[in-house]
């Protein structure tokens, strides 16, 4: 039985991007619980009131769209220095699958201020509590009162089934911003393995043959009726 072009390459594309497409992190834009635009909430250590995560150290804020002129990336996000500011206060996310010995991609969103009290915005992140790296947001000063936002990416091997990623304000880089540090858009996605790659690579070749197949027999049609 012959298996037609379009399901052969669906089946190859499909294949090899079903693990990175995988939304494998629950409310990485802090969106689901909604806020009246300008208004924000505070919640505290051990707190899971913010779907998905877990408050860690005192306090952080959730900000909801436009505060003080504030303006997140896509919306709500989550200040790290939290109602009173400060340093070594987080998130936590719940726990979700992973699959040992496969290696991911983690991006996510750091915002700061660009004036030069506040200074850039630093962030420490974890996986299942082991250190992975610190990412710093130190945007050019333009003396506005407005969240600048710099996307930020890492990269782990799983460890374990469930996975949970930690993000900490710090001041790893004084003048670190003890004002605000932002996080916004967090998410995860498996990377494809070389085997991926190359079935998809397969997969958009068979669709340029299928093509090319199509407009030859186009063009011999065009040229019998002549």
């Amino acid at each position: 039985m012959k298996i037609p072009a379009r399901i052969a390459v669906a089946f190859a594309l499909g294949t090899a991007s079903a693990a990175s497409s995988a939304a494998l992190l629950l409310n990485g834009d802090f969106e689901t619980n909604v806020l009246p635009a300008g208004d924000t909430a505070a919640y505290s250590h051990n707190s899971t009131a913010i779907t998905g995560w877990q408050v860690t150290g005192t306090n952080v804020q959730l900000v909801g769209s436009a505060y003080l002129g504030l303006s997140g990336n896509g919306g709500q996000w989550v200040d790290l220095t939290g109602w009173n500011e400060g340093y070594y206060k987080g998130l936590t996310s719940n726990a979700f699958s992973t699959v040992v010995g496969q290696q991911y991609s983690l991006t996510f969103d750091l915002g700061s201020i660009p004036m030069a009290q506040y200074g850039p915005a630093s962030v420490s992140v974890s996986v299942n509590g082991g250190y992975l790296g610190d990412r710093t947001n130190a945007p050019t000063l333009s003396g506005s009162f407005a969240v600048n936002w710099a996307a930020q990416s890492l990269t782990f091997v799983a460890d374990s089934a469930l996975t949970r990623i930690t993000f900490i304000g710090s001041d790893n880089m004084p003048p670190s911003s003890s004002t605000v540090i932002g996080l916004d858009n967090v998410a995860v996605a498996a990377v494809p393995e070389p085997h991926e790659w190359a079935m998809m690579l397969a997969g958009l070749g068979l669709v340029g043959w299928v093509a090319r197949r199509k407009n030859g027999q186009a063009g011999g049609a065009g040229l019998a009726a002549a």
